[in-house]
């Protein structure tokens, strides 16, 4: 998997519900533009070399960034430096709902934003909080949990979809088919461009931006 990341902050701590240890950065707006919400970002599978500084991750982050949204990545237990083992996604929503918690916590009066990709994507979709404005997801597979786990597809806040329109995984047509029945649901759809976004992170990066600024 391609990893690449020009956003280095200083590393934090958040600690999932379990009191596994997670390792976790927090990249902030610049000092020009008002800082306006928080988001948390999901990276990834594990096993296949996902974690918070792959490109796409940090596509989303520059895109939320750049409109005033604070952007905490992370990685899941297993990866880098966060303790405990990968479980397949079960323990992986305590790691995403401790960082919606952790990310909450550092913004108390802001909109706050669920944001992942690929499996870091199915798992956000598993997940909520009561401040969340809504999320936004890039390339989610949706078939990393049962159905019934989708927390968002009965929730009536806005999820926006980013799909490559060669994907191999979820193309438009599946992540449109699989969510038909899902409350408020928008699919977005970035040509010429696959499950990986090679030569495309740009286009992600514009389309987060655009969304955060559509829902204020």
């Amino acid at each position: 998997m391609v990893m690449s990341d020009d956003l280095n902050p200083p590393a934090i701590s958040i600690t999932s519900r379990d009191g596994t240890h997670l390792e976790a950065r927090v990249d902030r707006p610049p000092a020009n533009v008002d800082a306006i919400a928080i988001a948390t970002i999901a990276h990834p599978h594990p096993q296949f070399g996902g974690d918070m500084h792959n490109n796409v991750v940090a596509a989303i982050a520059r895109g939320l960034t750049a409109c005033g949204v604070a952007a905490l990545r992370f990685n899941f237990r297993g990866v880098g430096g966060s303790g405990g083992k990968h479980s397949g996604g079960a323990s992986e929503r305590d790691d995403f709902l401790a960082t919606l918690d952790a990310a909450s916590s550092m913004d108390e009066t802001g909109l706050l934003y669920a944001c992942g990709y690929s499996f870091g994507a199915d798992v956000a979709l598993t997940c909520a909080h009561d401040r969340l404005a809504c999320w936004i997801m890039v390339a989610p597979p949706l078939r990393v949990f049962a159905d019934e786990l989708f927390t968002a597809a009965i929730d009536a806040r806005p999820k926006h979809i980013i799909a490559g329109a060669h994907d191999q995984f979820a193309s438009p047509s599946l992540v449109r088919a699989t969510t038909a029945g899902w409350r408020n649901v928008h699919v977005h759809t970035i040509d010429l461009a696959d499950h990986f976004f090679a030569g495309a992170t740009a286009r992600i990066t514009q389309l987060v931006t655009e969304i955060v600024m559509d829902e204020r």
